[in-house]
């Protein structure tokens, strides 16, 4: 495993790369309030075939807290510098969450980085109703002076099957541990980055081969909001895992592996 840490606007970003020299590179960039850890599961599943890469975005993390707003483009922009840190032309790019989102702008503005592009539980464009929610939990950050863990029950509660804490008790501390870890700048400027976007229409740029992976159970981004994606990306593809809420790659972890080996293993790059 070889870690790199760059830095950009300065801070320190931080990301780490294995698996045979010289096999196609797949990015993997985790959902908001996780970090590079919450694809551990995945990353052995794909090493044989391929070089994974995975990054800590911007106030998640190992990397550094942000003092100043930031874009999900700028997210996008900290990528590519990372693929030119690692010496990597063009990559697979699998995002969950705020990474997918990270995903939109990579397959608009970076294409020729870009091999495909697989969107996990996202959308282009945070729906009003929403935005409630994440300025809710920001303020409540900002006014209390509370650390992340105060909002890591509230926010694994509306993001796993109800059911994950007794299946995998082991896993569900993880998360948490990745939510309390994440820093209160990076959740709330993350926040508005993601009020921010709207990459909806846009879609017709994404020309990238596409995967849209949806958890059957996922209340932020349920699967009818996602086949928006296979519907209006030309080509895209779209899997449902059964079972699965906002983090299909945790609380499913051996059905979503498979779909996501499958989509990669079907392409011809």
């Amino acid at each position: 495993m070889k870690r790199v840490v760059i830095e950009r606007d300065g801070l320190e970003l931080v990301s780490e790369i294995e698996g045979p020299d010289r096999a196609p590179v797949v990015t993997l960039a985790h959902a908001q309030t996780l970090d590079r850890s919450s694809w551990d599961s995945l990353v052995s599943v794909l090493t044989d075939r391929y070089r994974v890469l995975r990054v800590d975005l911007r106030g998640h993390g190992e990397s550094g807290e942000p003092a100043a707003e930031f874009t999900i483009e700028d997210l996008a922009s900290d990528v590519v510098a990372t693929l030119d840190a690692h010496d990597v032309q063009a990559t697979h790019f699998v995002g969950s969450s705020l990474g997918g989102m990270v995903g939109f702008a990579l397959a608009i503005d970076h294409p020729d980085r870009m091999l495909s592009v697989t969107f996990v539980a996202t959308q282009g464009i945070l729906p009003e109703a929403s935005h409630a929610t994440l300025m809710a939990n920001a303020e409540a950050l900002r006014s209390s002076g509370e650390p992340m863990s105060s909002l890591a029950t509230r926010i694994l509660a509306r993001y796993m099957n109800s059911d994950f804490v007794d299946i995998d008790p082991d896993a569900y501390e993880r998360l948490r541990d990745q939510i309390s870890g994440t820093s209160v700048e990076g959740y709330i400027r993350s926040s508005v980055a993601i009020m921010g976007m709207n990459f909806d229409d846009r879609l017709d740029r994404v020309e990238k081969p596409t995967m849209v992976i949806a958890g059957e159970l996922d209340g932020p981004t349920p699967p009818e909001r996602m086949r928006l994606y296979r519907d209006n990306i030309a080509g895209a593809r779209m899997a449902v895992i059964a079972g699965a809420g906002h983090f299909p790659f945790a609380d499913q972890p051996d059905a979503f592996n498979r779909t996501l080996r499958g989509f990669l293993e079907s392409l011809d790059c």
